[in-house]
């Protein structure tokens, strides 16, 4: 699921994504176990994402993955890497992740663009 909302700060365009990740996977969000995600640098997007994932999830907000603390903001390859973060997360091949629960992607590419994603055990 892509949703184009460049420039808003309150988080509404990416909580959408999300969203429309779960419905399209049929879920809810008591059903994600982790999601991947990079820490934004920018304050306005920092606050998106606080405030998306605080609209989506309550207070009850999954464990968050974030490669680019081991990479770094590596723009090109962050998508993938949040990809295959999460398809490792599914499989229990991550710390602390229980691996039979979904994870939910999210990405905000550097135009604005929202992408979400969930990836489910095979």
């Amino acid at each position: 699921m892509i949703v184009r909302d460049a420039t808003a700060n309150d988080g509404d365009g990416l909580a959408r994504a999300m969203r429309g990740a779960l419905a399209q996977a049929d879920l809810d969000a008591d059903a994600v176990g982790s999601i991947c995600l990079a820490a934004e640098k920018d304050p306005e997007r920092v606050q998106a994402q606080i405030n998306a994932l605080s609209a989506v999830f309550g207070e009850r907000t999954p464990q968050q993955l974030d490669p680019s603390q081991i990479y770094g903001h590596a723009t090109a390859a962050l998508l993938p890497l949040l990809l295959s973060l999460a398809g490792e997360a599914v499989r229990g091949r991550v710390g602390g992740v229980t691996g039979d629960k979904p994870s939910l992607v999210v990405h905000t590419s550097l135009s604005g663009d929202h992408f979400a994603a969930v990836l489910v055990a095979p």
